[in-house]
């Protein structure tokens, strides 16, 4: 056998052994991947838009745009380079039209949303660090005959120059800091830091509850259990605020290792069962305020969680992770699949956005 004959044999042989091991390997890493799913049933939830969402577990806000790569520009041929970069122009022109909707439509608490706060475009765009926004993903396809540009940019709430940032200020001008009472640390209590809580969780299904930036945690008499916003600017613009995540109506939670668990009343659900030391459920009663952003805690669970914080048995500003049902504001949110894009463009009162819509993809 020749030795060019040898090297073909090697690399059939060696495609040969990897389809092999492909066809073989699949099904266990389909098996994994849904193993991984059921052990991790919270995705986050994504508030939608025409043309992108708002990502409530990040803290992003994403437009997913497309653009036509034109053969002309100004009455002159441009090769495909050029109209690649003239698409490329125009993505970022029609993401800063979609980010301007989805940032100004934000709900700062449970009566505001940032354009009330907010009112001029110009500063709404720099509020949301628009001129930030970063290309996370891109793909050039055919729609017939014409090539096209799908662009995803992403935007985030968080760091100096993200929204909780810069709309700080404004949100505690409209609602000031709720400072939580004040409680007696209980007798026979050491004080001992060494095993804070830092997590609570929150079931919220079936309250209608809508995520917002600084929401309020409150007792059935009104008085407020924890602030997002009393963390201060800082420290809030850095770590994020409330952290909203989507699960199952009616499934059970009992699978997780949560520190704190606020669980909303059910009449066809049992209450939880105590497996663990540091499991403490809670029920919150219903979302409260004009955006159905603040969350209501039943009177025996609000003195828990007091006693708690004052023991040190929960820190001052622990990480709050919101479980909703995944209906927000008229439209479901949904289980977000990794990698697959959520949300498609469509129409918009903005005409370079109206102009450029999105018809069906052919790959």
């Amino acid at each position: 056998m020749s030795s060019d004959s040898k090297r073909m044999y090697s690399v059939l042989e060696s495609v040969f052994i990897r389809g092999i091991l492909a066809f073989v390997l699949f099904p266990f890493a389909v098996i994994a991947a849904n193993a991984a799913e059921e052990l991790n049933p919270l995705q986050p939830l994504l508030e939608k838009f025409d043309n992108g969402y708002i990502n409530w577990k990040s803290g992003e806000y994403v437009a997913n745009v497309s653009a036509p790569v034109p053969a002309e520009y100004r009455g002159k041929s441009v090769n495909q380079a050029m109209g690649k970069e003239l698409a490329l122009r125009v993505s970022r022109a029609l993401a800063d039209s979609v980010f301007l909707q989805i940032v100004a439509d934000t709900r700062v608490d449970a009566k505001h949303r940032l354009s009330q706060l907010i009112k001029d475009d110009a500063e709404i765009k720099l509020a949301g660090n628009i001129r930030g926004k970063e290309l996370f993903q891109k793909k050039w396809v055919t729609r017939d005959n014409k090539l096209w540009l799908e662009a995803s940019y992403r935007i985030s709430m968080r760091g100096v120059d993200g929204v909780i940032s810069n709309i700080y200020n404004e949100a505690i001008k409209a609602r000031p800091v709720s400072q939580p009472t004040p409680t007696k640390v209980p007798a026979g209590t050491s004080g001992d830091t060494s095993n804070t809580e830092t997590v609570v969780y929150i079931d919220a299904r079936g309250t209608g509850l809508q995520p917002a930036l600084f929401p309020l945690i409150m007792d059935q008499s009104g008085t407020p259990l924890f602030d997002p916003a009393g963390a201060g600017k800082s420290y809030a613009s850095e770590n994020g605020t409330l952290e909203y995540v989507v699960a199952k109506p009616g499934q059970s939670l009992s699978s997780f290792s949560m520190g704190w668990l606020i669980r909303t009343s059910y009449a066809e659900e049992s209450s939880p069962v105590r497996k663990r030391k540091k499991r403490k459920p809670m029920k919150a009663t219903e979302a409260e305020g004009l955006l159905k952003s603040n969350i209501i805690v039943g009177k025996e669970d609000a003195e828990r969680m007091r006693q708690a914080q004052a023991s040190g048995e929960l820190s001052a500003h622990p990480r709050i992770i919101v479980i909703t049902d995944g209906t927000v504001g008229g439209t479901e949110g949904k289980l977000a699949t990794p990698d697959r894009s959520l949300v498609l463009l469509s129409e918009e009162k903005y005409q370079p956005a109206a102009r450029y819509n999105a018809g069906p993809t052919k790959e």
